[in-house]
């Protein structure tokens, strides 16, 4: 869709990367730190930072959560941006046709 001052905006593009969004989001939440770093604590077994592993699991799990949810949060707002540009457009093609011409723009 074009617009008056000269920009853009592919609707399509902003519903792929919404669909991206949420995918990634959807594929990253599946992730469970813990069994990686309990097989790296059997890897180095006696050593002082194998008692620290559930803590970076806990971390780790505390931080793949959040990403996931901004994440989602960010499609969520590509797709309500798209909904007001597709609203807007229709909105102008509508006024524009009651007056009798067509849009001002290309």
């Amino acid at each position: 869709m074009a617009g008056a001052g000269g920009y853009e905006v592919q609707l399509n593009a902003l519903g792929e990367a919404a669909r991206a969004a949420r995918d990634a989001a959807s594929r990253v939440q599946q992730w469970q730190p813990a069994p990686v770093l309990e097989a790296a604590g059997a890897g180095i077994p006696g050593a002082d930072a194998v008692a620290l592993l559930s803590d970076v699991a806990a971390a780790w799990a505390g931080e793949v959560t959040l990403w996931v949810s901004e994440t989602r949060d960010y499609a969520a707002g590509l797709d309500a941006s798209a909904a007001t540009y597709e609203a807007s457009e229709s909105a102008a093609v509508r006024d524009f046709s009651a007056l009798g011409g067509g849009l001002p723009w290309p």
